[in-house]
């Protein structure tokens, strides 16, 4: 401000341009991505309820995973989300 306006107020430390607060990189060998325990639950087929199901997933590491009954009579199909 070259022409004495607004001269006289006092610093208060404010910049007028926003910083950006940047992300920090975190080392992926020190990341934890999986709590240190997990439950693990046999999955029964919804429709005859047997606990003979072969499961398979399309990607690697995505949550849902598809099943499918291995009973002689059923064959039924279904999927599961892990939460």
């Amino acid at each position: 401000m070259g022409n004495g306006f607004l001269d006289d107020l006092p610093d208060l430390g404010i910049s007028s341009a926003k910083r950006r607060k940047k992300k920090k990189k975190v080392d992926q060998k020190q990341a934890v991505r999986y709590p240190a325990v997990v439950r693990y639950t046999k999955v029964k087929c919804p429709h005859c309820h047997s606990e003979r199901t072969q499961v398979y997933s399309h990607k690697k590491g995505s949550p849902i995973r598809y099943h499918k009954c291995l009973e002689r009579n059923c064959g039924f199909r279904f999927k599961s989300v892990e939460v």
